[in-house]
């Protein structure tokens, strides 16, 4: 079950091996940017809550996913940029850490 669900999760980040989205503006390189905007960062992360459980946190501004072993995904509305952005925790996914949907 886990390895299945590990599969899933870089399926959609890295897709076919390459990070999704376009490289952002950040020197790190592990921040991607992709199109549309709030609608699509809601789609995009619903994929995540059929995998993992949906966690409230007081201390996070937005939503979590537990995927298991303490990884954990999370969307804002918007960050300091201004545009919804989806944070990536995931140490099996190290090409990315944030999606910023524009």
């Amino acid at each position: 079950m886990e390895e299945t669900r590990r599969r899933k999760v870089r399926e959609l980040l890295v897709p076919d091996g390459l990070p999704t989205g376009s490289p952002g503006r950040s020197r790190i390189g592990t921040v991607r940017i992709l199109p549309g905007g709030v609608e699509a960062a809601e789609e995009f992360f619903a994929r995540f809550e059929e995998i993992g459980e949906v966690e409230e946190t007081g201390r996070y501004p937005g939503r979590f996913v537990n995927l298991g072993g303490g990884e954990r995904i999370g969307l804002r509305g918007s960050s300091l940029s201004g545009e919804p952005t989806i944070d990536v925790r995931i140490s099996y996914v190290p090409e990315v850490t944030k999606l910023k949907f524009e």
